[in-house]
C-alpha cells in the first residue's frame, strides 16, 4: 500500500522516513493544506508499482520537497520519479539521491503549471523511454534548474537531459545550471533545452560533456521570444551525431551572448557547430566569446542568420572547421576581434554589412582558404598573419582591404622544394603602415623572387623589414599591385656552416643525407645563424659516447698503476705501503709475503679542458682491487686479482653524462734475474655502460638515453733495476709499456627524433712509461 498523505489541517508538512518502497503520494487538498514534504532516513530503494509515481505530490498552492535517498535511489516504470502539479503556485525542490525510469512519458522530475519553478537535483539521472526526460519544467511562468550529476537518455524520440518552458505571456525568466555529462540518444533529444515564450531572458550554464546520437538533436538549444535575452557560457566538450544536429543553437529576438571553452564536434549532415538566428530583428546584437575552443562542424563552424550585428571575442588558441565555412556570418554588421590563436581552414565569410576583421597585437591569425568581409570593409592586422599557419602553405583570398600596422607581421610559409609559399590576394588595397615579414621552412636558393602579396586595389607603403634565415638573405620588393620576397643565398647546404670534426659529421653526413622535409632538417632550418646551427650539431653530435670510451681508458690505466703499486709493495725490498690484510705478528712478515690476501680500495676525480672540437669532460673513478699473491721462489711472486669500478663523466657544455659499472678479472707476477727486476700483468673487464643527453633547439627539445655493454684487454709490463746507494737507501731506474682495448657494442638510444644509433667499436692506447723510484 502507497504512504498516502491527505489534509490535515493542523499538519502543513508531510515528513516521510524509512521503507518507502511503494512510493510517496501527497494529496494537498483543494486548499493546498499541504505545503511541505520531507523524505529522509530512507531504508529501501522507491520503487512503486507500474505506471505510479516515486513520489507524487498535488495540490493547489506553494510546494516545497526536500529529498535525500542517500545511497538509495528512486526507480519507476511507466510514470515519473518526482511529478509535481501545484495548480499555480510556486514549488520547491531539494533532492539528493539518484533516479532511474523506463517506458514512455516517464522522466526523472517532472513540474508543470506553476508559478515560480526552483529545482536543484544532487546525483544521476537516467531515462529509457519515448519522451523520458531527465528533468522537465513546463507551462510556468518562471523556472530555475541546478543539477549536478551526470544524465543518460535512450528514448527513442523526445528525451532531452534538461528540458525547460515557460507559458506564453509570462514574465519570469529560465535559468539552467547544468555540471556533470548529459548523453542523449535519439531524435529530436536535446540534452539541454530552454525555451520561453514570454518576455524575460534563457540563461544556461553548463560545465562537462554534451552528447546527442539522434537526427534534430542540439547540445543546447536556447529561444527566447520578444525582448528575453539568451546567455550561453559552456565550458566542455558537445559532441552530435545525428543530422542536422547543432552543437549550440540559440534563438533570440533581441540579444544573445554565446561563450564558450572546449570542443564542439558537430559530426552530421548539416550540422553546425554554433548556429544563431535572431528571426530576422533588425534591432539585435548578438556576442560570440570563444576561449581555447575547437569547433569541427559538417557544415559552418560557427553560422549566424541574423539581421542584427555580431561580435566575436577570440581568446586563447581557437581552432575553427566548418566544411562549408567556418564562420559564416549575417546580414548585419558583424566584427571579428582577435586577441589570442585563430586558426581557420575553410575560409571566413562575414556576409553583408559593415564588416570587420581585427588581428590585435600579439595574436596570430591563420587565415586558411580566405576571408570574405565585402568591398570596403577591412582586415586590419596588428599581430602575426600566416595564411597556412607555421607547418601548411595556403593562398588566403581576402575580399575586402587589408591594412597592416606597424606592430604587424606576416609570416610565410615555404615547402622543402620552395616551389610552394603563402600568399595573401587581396581584392581590395593593401595600406603596410610597416611591420616585420618572416619565413619558415626556407631551403637553400639564391635569386629567387617570391610573391607574398597580390593587391588588385593596389599597395601603399611598406614593411619595416624582413628577418633573414639561417641559408638565405632575404629582401623585399614593391609594385603597384605585389609585394615580392627576393632571395640570396648564404650557405647552399647544412655543412657549410660546420667548423669542426663532430660538428661535419652531423652537418656533412648526417644532415645533408636526409630529405629537407624531415623533421631535423626542418629544425635546423628555423634558426636564425650560423652560431646556433653550430651549437645545434654539437647538441646533436653524441660526443660523450666518445668520452666515456676515453674516461675507460684512463680509468683502467689507473687500475693498472695500482696494481703495479701492489707488485713492488709486496717486494720486501721496497718496504710496503698496502696493509690491507697486514699480519698481527711482524715476525711473520717473511711468510706473509709467500702467501697474501690484499685488498685497495681507491678513487680519483680529474678534469679535461675542452678543444676547439671537443667540450671539456669531468671524469670521476672509484672502485675496489682484491686479491692474493704468492712467492713461488726466491725473488719470483705471482697472483691473481678482481674488482669493481665505477665510473661517471660529465660534459655540462653539452647537457651530456655517462656512466659505466666495471668487473675486472687478472693476473701478475714479478721476478728478478741478475739484479733485473721484470714486471707482467694482464686484465680483462666488462662494462655495462649508460649514457644520457639533452638535444634542446628550435623545435626540438628531447631527452636520449641508451644502455649498452663494452669489454677489453689491459696489459703492463715493465723492467727495472735496483742499485743500492748506501745500506739505508737504494734508486730503481724502471721502464713500463701498458696497452689498453676498450670494445663496446652497438646501441640504439630511447627518445626521439634526435635519438641516435651508434655502431659498436674499438679504441685502443698505448702508454710508456720512464722514470726512476726510490726508498728509504
Amino acid at each position: 500500500m502507497r504512504n498516502l498523505c491527505r489534509p490535515n489541517l493542523n499538519v502543513p508538512s508531510a515528513d516521510q522516513s524509512g521503507d518507502l518502497s511503494v512510493g510517496v503520494d501527497i494529496d494537498g487538498g483543494a486548499g493546498g493544506t499541504y505545503t511541505n514534504l520531507i523524505i529522509e532516513n530512507v531504508t529501501t530503494n522507491i520503487t512503486p508499482s507500474v505506471f505510479l509515481s516515486g513520489i507524487l505530490f498535488e495540490s493547489n498552492g506553494d510546494i516545497t520537497i526536500n529529498i535525500d535517498t542517500g545511497d538509495f535511489i528512486i526507480s519507476t516504470d511507466g510514470r515519473n520519479a518526482i511529478e509535481v502539479d501545484p495548480g499555480g503556485g510556486n514549488v520547491s525542490i531539494t533532492h539528493m539521491g539518484g533516479i532511474q525510469t523506463i517506458s514512455q512519458y516517464a522522466s526523472g522530475v517532472d513540474v508543470r503549471n506553476a508559478d515560480a519553478v526552483t529545482i536543484t537535483h544532487t546525483d544521476d539521472i537516467t531515462t529509457d523511454g519515448y519522451y523520458s526526460r531527465g528533468i522537465e519544467a513546463v507551462l510556468s511562468e518562471e523556472i530555475t534548474i541546478t543539477h549536478t550529476g551526470d544524465i543518460a537518455t535512450t528514448g527513442n524520440m523526445y528525451a532531452q537531459g534538461i528540458y525547460a518552458t515557460t507559458q506564453g505571456g509570462s514574465t519570469g525568466a529560465i535559468t539552467i545550471t547544468q555540471t556533470g555529462n548529459v548523453d542523449t540518444a535519439d531524435t529530436s533529444s536535446t540534452a539541454l533545452f530552454a525555451r520561453s515564450d514570454g518576455t524575460e531572458e534563457v540563461s544556461i550554464t553548463h560545465v562537462g560533456t554534451l552528447t546527442t546520437a539522434g537526427n534534430d538533436s542540439r547540445g543546447i538549444f536556447a529561444r527566447a521570444r520578444g525582448v528575453g535575452a539568451v546567455t550561453i557560457d559552456q565550458n566542455g566538450t558537445i559532441t552530435t551525431g545525428g543530422n542536422a544536429a547543432y552543437g549550440i543553437m540559440v534563438y533570440s529576438e533581441n540579444t544573445a551572448t554565446v561563450t564558450h571553452s572546449g570542443t564542439i564536434n558537430a559530426n552530421g549532415t548539416s550540422s553546425d557547430g554554433i548556429l544563431i538566428s535572431d528571426g530576422l530583428a533588425p534591432a539585435s546584437t548578438f556576442q560570440v566569446n570563444l576561449t581555447n575552443s575547437t569547433i569541427n562542424a559538417q557544415s559552418f563552424g560557427i553560422n549566424i542568420q541574423t539581421v542584427g550585428a555580431t561580435t566575436f571575442t577570440l581568446n586563447g588558441t581557437n581552432s575553427i572547421t566548418g566544411v562549408a565555412d567556418d564562420i559564416k556570418g549575417g546580414g548585419g554588421d558583424d566584427t571579428i576581434n582577435n586577441s589570442g590563436t585563430l586558426t581557420s581552414t575553410n575560409g571566413i565569410d562575414l556576409d553583408a554589412g559593415t564588416n570587420a576583421f581585427n588581428n590585435l597585437s600579439g595574436a596570430t591569425f591563420n587565415s586558411g582558404t580566405s576571408v570574405v568581409l565585402g568591398a570596403g570593409n577591412v582586415l586590419t592586422n596588428a599581430g602575426l598573419i600566416s595564411p597556412g599557419g607555421e607547418s601548411g602553405i595556403e593562398s588566403t583570398v581576402i575580399t575586402g582591404d587589408f591594412d597592416n600596422e606597424a606592430t604587424g607581421s606576416l609570416l610565410v610559409t615555404f615547402d622543402s622544394s620552395m616551389s610552394n609559399w603563402d600568399v595573401l590576394d587581396i581584392s581590395g588595397s593593401a595600406n603596410l603602415q610597416g611591420g616585420v615579414v618572416s619565413t619558415t621552412g626556407a631551403t637553400f636558393t639564391s635569386g629567387s623572387t617570391f610573391t607574398i602579396l597580390e593587391v588588385l586595389g593596389g599597395v601603399t607603403g611598406t614593411f619595416d623589414s624582413v628577418e633573414d634565415t639561417l641559408f638565405i638573405d632575404w629582401s623585399l620588393s614593391y609594385g603597384a599591385n605585389f609585394v615580392n620576397l627576393i632571395a640570396t643565398a648564404i650557405v647552399d647546404n647544412f655543412c657549410g656552416f660546420a667548423d669542426t670534426e663532430n660538428q661535419r659529421s652531423v652537418a656533412c653526413v648526417g644532415l645533408d643525407s636526409m630529405p629537407l622535409s624531415a623533421p631535423l632538417p626542418q629544425a635546423i632550418l628555423g634558426l636564425s645563424s650560423g652560431a646556433e646551427a653550430r651549437a645545434a650539431y654539437d647538441d646533436l653530435s653524441g660526443e660523450t659516447y666518445a668520452s666515456i670510451q676515453g674516461a675507460l681508458v684512463e680509468n683502467n690505466y689507473r687500475r693498472m698503476t695500482l696494481i703495479n703499486n701492489r707488485i713492488l709493495n709486496a717486494d720486501a725490498s721496497l718496504g710496503s705501503i698496502s696493509a690491507a690484510f697486514a699480519p698481527e705478528d711482524p715476525t711473520d712478515l717473511e711468510a706473509d709475503r709467500r702467501n697474501d690476501f690484499w685488498g685497495i680500495g681507491y678513487g680519483a676525480w680529474s678534469n679535461t679542458f675542452g678543444t676547439s672540437d671537443t667540450a671539456s669532460l669531468d671524469n670521476s673513478l672509484g672502485g675496489l682491487l682484491f686479491g692474493y699473491d704468492r712467492e713461488f721462489a726466491e725473488e719470483t711472486l705471482a697472483g691473481v686479482l678482481g674488482g669493481y669500478g665505477r665510473t661517471n663523466v660529465k660534459q655540462d657544455a653539452r647537457s651530456s653524462s655517462g656512466s659505466a659499472t666495471t668487473w675486472s678479472i687478472g693476473i701478475y707476477g714479478e721476478t728478478v734475474a741478475k739484479d733485473i727486476g721484470f714486471v707482467l700483468a694482464g686484465i680483462y673487464n666488462w662494462h655495462f655502460l649508460e649514457g644520457a643527453r639533452t638535444v634542446d633547439f628550435s623545435t626540438i627539445n628531447e631527452r636520449e638515453h641508451s644502455s649498452y655493454k663494452g669489454r677489453g684487454w689491459q696489459f703492463y709490463a715493465e723492467a727495472n733495476y735496483e742499485i743500492p746507494v748506501m745500506d739505508a737507501f737504494a734508486f730503481e731506474p724502471f721502464l713500463g709499456v701498458s696497452y689498453i682495448d676498450v670494445h663496446t657494442d652497438g646501441f640504439a638510444e630511447d627518445g626521439g627524433t634526435a635519438a641516435l644509433t651508434k655502431q659498436g667499436g674499438c679504441f685502443d692506447s698505448t702508454f710508456t712509461n720512464l722514470g726512476v723510484r726510490g726508498c728509504l
